[in-house]
């Protein structure tokens, strides 16, 4: 969640230099925050598994929540090659 809410105030500080920030703001990066946690908690129980050891498990954490697309990119992936 950490790695989330970091994107998340640095999306809010782009939204407000740019003039984009609306309503709908908000709820989108309350989402993102938890789904933030959600693909924390898979880091953490899939650390050992699939992950290099360079970084530690909540450094891995802290990087799925950030950049969550790469995290999701990664899990269709894995779901196409299971079809």
């Amino acid at each position: 969640m950490l790695g989330a809410c970091t994107f998340v105030i640095r999306s809010i500080s782009d939204e407000i230099k740019e003039f984009t920030f609306s309503n709908v703001s908000p709820l989108r990066h309350l989402l993102r925050v938890c789904v933030g946690g959600i693909v924390g908690v898979l880091v953490v129980t899939f650390y050992t598994v699939a992950l290099p050891t360079q970084l530690s498990v909540l450094g891995w954490a802290f990087a799925a929540g950030y950049a969550m697309e790469p995290v999701f990119a990664a899990i269709d992936m894995i779901t196409a090659r299971l079809k």
